[in-house]
């Protein structure tokens, strides 16, 4: 009565027909306009013969590769399909990692954790009891609460993905059930105050992507880590907060992780000092820097004391602590 087709390669312009014939009505989706390269020319196919009621559904605010479909049985029952596309797999088969060729899937994982956590520098001890250097301004940053509406906000604002952290849970079921779980969501959040988090907020699951080079080389991948939706939604609210409270404190030569800021607006600015440089016809030096795996070398010990610093209240910088400590990652 149903068949379902997920195509890896198909060229558009092949009928559906030619697949299935007149006793099925088909609903298809080509993958061949995507910007991803390895999704272009796929294609997901759902045949229903023609005996049965169907038709398709338009999901907004879901911006996956799949195809909804409500179909009514002779019995009189509906059923509601979903049928999605995923890319081909990169699966590695063979990793080197310290001059030392790996072939199991179980060591593969293993070399990759190393690799990884070698990267990592452990930070320093940090006391939120230390006192507040002479920089400090007082209690000025701090989260009382949690409203329903902060969490209304940040559910709709979640990104639509298939794509899974270690609870299993992709993103657009919780858009779907957003009204059952929205006070439900409230409980956890009371860590706020009791600095106990779940612990399943604290697992993250890390994917190595290919950068470039030699794909059997284990210091060619980078590692992408994957939180909870749940965790993205505590995440999004939480930073909210705090961003709005301490915004005017950053920099105005601050152009990354900053809304409405980038590298254009960046060299907007750099421009408009050469071109006053030209016309002054003074000296502009330009020094360009970067940082090596900066976000793994962030030393916790001095972050903590710099936002003691400009403010953020010791129980703030508690929770912080906590979120951030003791967490444990899975490697896929």
């Amino acid at each position: 009565m149903m068949r379902f087709v997920l195509l890896n390669r198909l060229c558009e312009d092949i009928d559906s027909l030619h697949l299935f014939g007149e006793r099925y009505l088909v609903y298809r989706k080509d993958l061949g306009s995507s910007s991803n390269p390895c999704r272009r020319g796929g294609c997901v196919l759902v045949a229903i013969k023609k005996c049965l009621s169907s038709r398709k559904l338009d999901v907004p605010g879901l911006d996956l590769e799949a195809i909804w479909i409500s179909v009514k049985l002779n019995h009189g029952e509906k059923m509601l399909l979903c049928v999605v596309y995923f890319p081909p797999s990169s699966h590695v088969d063979t990793l080197f990692y310290n001059n030392v060729r790996y072939e199991n899937d179980c060591d593969i994982a293993n070399a990759f954790a190393d690799y990884f956590s070698s990267v990592f520098k452990p930070s320093t001890d940090f006391d939120g009891n230390d006192e507040c250097n002479s920089n400090c301004v007082g209690d000025l940053v701090k989260i009382e609460s949690v409203s329903y509406d902060d969490v209304v906000l940040a559910i709709r604002e979640l990104k639509s993905s298939l794509t899974v952290g270690v609870d299993n849970i992709p993103s657009f079921i919780i858009k779907g059930c957003a009204e059952f779980l929205i006070y439900p969501l409230l409980v956890p959040f009371l860590s706020l105050r009791t600095k106990v988090i779940p612990d399943v907020w604290k697992q993250t699951k890390i994917i190595p992507v290919f950068k470039k080079g030699v794909a059997q080389n284990c210091e060619n991948y980078r590692p992408i880590a994957i939180l909870s939706p749940f965790s993205k939604i505590f995440e999004s609210i939480i930073h909210k907060k705090l961003y709005n409270q301490v915004k005017n404190l950053i920099s105005t030569s601050q152009h990354g992780f900053i809304p409405k800021r980038s590298t254009t607006t960046n060299l907007f600015c750099l421009t408009d000092k050469i071109i006053s440089s030209f016309e002054s016809g003074s000296q502009l030096d330009v020094i360009y820097t970067d940082f090596s795996k900066a976000f793994d070398s962030i030393d916790f010990g001095i972050l903590f004391k710099k936002l003691h610093g400009i403010g953020f209240r010791v129980n703030l910088i508690d929770w912080l602590l906590s979120y951030l400590w003791n967490r444990t990652l899975c490697l896929f």
